[in-house]
């Protein structure tokens, strides 16, 4: 995906690059040092029309010393090594697939 710098919406794709373009993908600032998982989830919710915030999704992750059951780290932290920081794939999927989404 590419997205310039300082866009605010992609909506076509230049057919002689190799890069894919998306339409209706947008910039967006990340709202904390390592929030990174989270504003990727805002942003593709925001795409299908349903926005899961920022600060509401790091609500529904609780904290752990394990990634696999929850944020391992401080998310205000400068970050670090992935065994530092960081939750993984499963502990997201296990948080988003029991939230209420149908009603937004």
């Amino acid at each position: 995906m590419v997205i310039p710098t300082g866009a605010t919406s992609v909506t076509a794709a230049d057919s002689s690059s190799s890069s894919t373009i998306l339409a209706g993908v947008f910039a967006y600032q990340q709202a904390r040092s390592l929030s990174c998982e989270y504003a990727s989830v805002f942003i593709a919710t925001s795409v299908f029309g349903n926005p899961i915030y920022e600060e509401e999704y790091i609500g529904s992750i609780p904290s752990s010393a394990n990634p696999h059951y929850g944020f391992r780290g401080n998310i205000d932290g400068a970050g670090g090594l992935p065994m530092t920081m960081g939750s993984t794939p499963k502990r997201w999927f296990r948080s988003w697939s029991s939230a209420d989404t149908s009603a937004r």
